[in-house]
């Protein structure tokens, strides 16, 4: 997922970029016109570009209108969330948020018929007038725009991105924030969980722990001279609620919305909600269409062979069933993007900010942020802002792959987890007893180590929970904590499970070998598990909040006021840590049975890249986990 940048008076709100200029609209290039600058990625270099894009290649183009005032309406979504501002917790509507900061119907017209004139199809203009998408060739948004669209070679890829800047005319520039869909490197976004289940049927091999050490591997060779227990196969509804204090809550979400965001969407997706609640959670409320689960879904879909979209199924499944199993009378407002890019995410969630039933939203995608342009940055802020100004918190995960550097080559955040108005969530590893309650938490973090022969091989980095320090946005004030970046905002925020090892048992229809279309179920993880984990104990302090009369959005800075409702998370060897360096973990060699024989390794814990745990604040588990303490310290603050 690729966004956009914090730009002019707006930083001032919740922190100044770091090492990023302002576009500026005073450089004209010819009579009548402006350059806009922002819309060049920054690995769109000479050095890279292997020639012209196709003239014919198809450009779905999303021009963002700049919110008026928007000092204000950036500065207004860092009070409403503030305990400590008057402001706190005044929340404007739809109409009023629209009244004060969109653009008026009139510019919105205005920049349609300029697109519509210079031969593109205007597609869409939303009520809240924040874009106006449009479609065409190459060709015509090259013309339009005045710029010369080229491909690049990064990382064995080819990408489309603009040679030079947009042009804009004069009388509109005032009007337009920026621009996606210019350059292709946003087709990166991706889930969260690098799980990866297949759309493809896939199962969990056994043996498979019913709760957090019920089963030792006593067959299997010792790793470092000590016995580790299997793999769970999966944590429930139940015992995701007792370990994290909900069941003695008494909370189950009642009179609360969460919103998810995914591209595309699973058709069977509340049957197999439902057959997953009466095999796991028989006495929670089922879903119903229209009643306590609603979807809002893209016109069209497109991209589906670049994005993979079959992959995306298994995401809003887990999305879907973590969110019930935490909050079950919660409703849940699904939003599928007609996409996994920046343009296709930045519809759905500016239909979720604008959405008056809505309480909080949350994410399981994330991308890269060095790959970020300007303009994308500029244009998920907008959408922040006015969900903010709204009353609603976002979530994003912080991402699988630790600190990036095996990924990409550089150390790097995730964005949007990476925005000081959004709430980043990293990853733990849990371990659930037979009472339903924590018997250790550790980071999450994990090395492999296959078994060959009688013993095993030399581990190596697998996955773990993203983190670490910005490139493109400050600390801001309310990030109270040393986190070692020099003055950048630190990711994560708070974390809670993610480790594939400690996952949740999910379900959902699969194909399974010779055309066997069945239900089946797995166990999955990832911060894309933590993120919809917590959004459910967000649906649960508003509950908790709303009978206290009290504020209901949670913005990343109240967690950093709390004196209690978190658990710190330390290193292996503490003693609220894991009680084992690791799991084993039993793997089908074709993903679904037998047939093939199994494989199995050990999958440690708190082995982060080169992120490390520490107490207080850290760069895998920012704050700590929440305990039970969090249903009444997290409402007091919002009151």
């Amino acid at each position: 997922m690729r966004p956009p940048l914090r730009i002019g008076v707006a930083s001032v709100a919740v922190g100044t970029l770091v090492g990023i200029v302002a576009p500026t609209a005073a450089t004209a290039a010819s009579p009548g016109t402006v350059r806009h600058t922002g819309s060049r990625p920054s690995w769109a270099t000479a050095a890279r570009d292997v020639g012209h894009a196709n003239a014919s290649d198809h450009v779905d183009l999303h021009v963002w209108l700049a919110l008026r005032n928007e000092a204000q309406a950036q500065a207004l979504a860092v009070a409403v969330s503030d305990p400590s501002s008057p402001q706190f917790g005044h929340y404007l509507t739809p109409a009023q948020f629209q009244q004060r900061y969109a653009q008026t119907a009139a510019e919105a017209d205005a920049v349609a018929s300029w697109l519509r004139a210079a031969g593109l199809a205007v597609t869409e203009t939303p009520a809240s007038h924040q874009y106006v998408a449009a479609s065409g060739s190459v060709a015509q948004v090259a013309k339009a725009l005045s710029i010369q669209l080229d491909n690049y070679s990064v990382r064995g890829q080819t990408w489309r991105a603009p040679a030079n800047d947009p042009q804009v005319p004069a009388d509109l520039a005032a009007s337009i924030a920026g621009f996606t869909g210019l350059d292709t490197a946003s087709h990166l976004n991706r889930p969260s969980d690098r799980v990866e289940p297949p759309p493809a049927g896939f199962a969990n091999a056994g043996p498979l722990s019913a709760y957090y050490g019920e089963k030792t591997a006593t067959s299997l060779p010792t790793y470092n001279n000590k016995t580790l227990p299997y793999a769970v196969a999966g944590y429930t509804p139940t015992q995701l609620r007792g370990a994290y204090g909900v069941t003695s809550s008494g909370l189950k979400g009642s009179g609360s919305t969460v919103a998810i965001t995914d591209a595309y969407y699973s058709p069977t997706m509340v049957q197999d909600a439902n057959q997953y609640i009466a095999n796991h959670d028989p006495t929670a409320p089922p879903l119903v269409m229209n009643t306590n689960y609603f979807e809002h879904l893209a016109s069209d879909f497109s991209l589906q062979q670049a994005c993979g979209a079959d992959g995306w199924l298994g995401e809003e499944t887990l999305d879907v069933e973590a969110v019930h199993a935490m909050a079950p009378q919660a409703n849940i407002e699904y939003f599928g993007a007609a996409n996994c890019d920046d343009s296709g995410f930045l519809v759905a969630l500016n239909d979720a900010a604008n959405d008056p039933d809505v309480d909080v939203v949350t994410n399981s995608w994330d991308g890269y942020e060095t790959l970020d342009t300007p303009d994308v940055f500029t244009a998920y802020d907008q959408v922040f802002a006015a969900g903010i100004d709204q009353g609603k918190a976002f979530l994003f995960s912080s991402g699988d792959d630790g600190d990036e550097l095996a990924a990409t080559g550089t150390k790097q955040v995730d964005y949007p987890a990476s925005d000081p108005l959004v709430v980043a969530v990293g990853g733990t590893s849990v371990g659930i007893g037979a009472s339903n309650t924590i018997v250790g938490t550790s980071g999450w973090g994990t090395e492999k180590a296959t078994q060959s022969g009688t013993g095993w091989n030399d581990p190596s980095f697998l996955y773990g929970s993203g983190g670490g320090c910005s490139a493109a946005f400050a600390q801001p004030s309310w990030q109270t904590v040393t986190t070692g970046c020099s003055g950048s905002r630190g990711v994560p925020d708070v974390s809670m499970d993610a480790d594939p090892t400690t996952g949740m048992l999910v379900g959902e229809t699969q194909t399974f070998p010779s055309h066997d279309v069945r239900y089946g179920e797995y166990r999955i993880g990832g911060t894309s598990l933590a993120s919809p984990l917590l959004a459910g104990v967000i649906a649960l302090v508003d509950q908790a909040s709303r009978a206290h009369q009290g504020a209901n959005v949670v913005g990343p800075g109240v967690f950093y006021g709390l004196r209690s409702g978190l658990s710190d998370v330390q290193a292996q060897g503490s003693r609220t840590a894991l009680p084992d360096a690791g799991n084993v973990r039993v793997d089908y060699v074709n993903g679904v049975d037998a047939s093939n024989g199994t494989v199995n390794s050990v999958r440690t814990f708190g082995q982060d890249s080169s992120l490390t745990l520490g107490r207080g604040w850290d760069q895998t588990t920012g704050l700590g986990t929440i305990n039970s303490g969090i249903y009444t310290t997290l409402p007091n603050a919002l009151h």
